[in-house]
């Protein structure tokens, strides 16, 4: 279910009428593509990636990007690869779940239509992983079946949704008020 709400395409920075690279994101992350230029030895490549700040170039000269990110990132577990003439850099979100419209500050934002697609595959992305997580763990109450058949984990069947409450700590039980893991 979740594979059907992974970025199904990406979007392209193109600044005067070049390709400067593509991205996409999941609930965790931004990933960005950077076609790397021909004859170039992989080892001169470098990226630096800052909480607020990504740098990408070629030792010796000017950056090729030096910019600010659209928002903070967990540099622990940010990461860049070279893979077929491509620099893939992975940007781990600080805050899961949050819509970035681009990976870096005033460059290459999506038109408002875009947005808003972007924002509502990330927000069923995010309610079906919680969805998920609630049916297979229960919570503290236990009043939730704990072996749900493949109908009612695809359908979220209504012996599921009906015990579900939403109130201000997130999903919830029904049956105890506690509020569910999940997410």
């Amino acid at each position: 279910m979740a594979d059907k709400l992974a970025p199904d395409k990406r979007h392209a920075f193109v600044h005067n009428g070049q390709k400067v690279f593509e991205w996409d994101q999941t609930l965790d992350e931004v990933n960005m593509y950077i076609e790397l230029p021909p004859n170039v030895p992989t080892k001169l490549f470098y990226c630096k990636v800052q909480s607020n700040h990504v740098e990408v170039g070629i030792k010796g000269n000017p950056p090729y990007l030096n910019h600010d990110l659209q928002h903070p990132v967990k540099t622990d577990s940010s990461f860049w690869t070279l893979e077929d003439d491509t620099m893939h850099i992975t940007l781990q979100k600080r805050d899961k779940g949050q819509t970035w419209s681009s990976p870096i500050v005033g460059q290459g934002q999506l038109d408002p239509y875009s947005a808003d697609l972007e924002q509502r595959r990330l927000m069923l992305q995010r309610f079906q992983e919680e969805v998920i997580a609630v049916i297979l763990d229960p919570g503290p109450c236990g009043s939730l079946n704990s072996s749900p058949d493949n109908d009612q984990l695809v359908g979220l069947g209504s012996g599921y949704v009906s015990d579900l409450v939403v109130g201000p700590a997130g999903l919830g039980c029904k049956g105890c008020a506690e509020p569910l893991r999940g997410g």
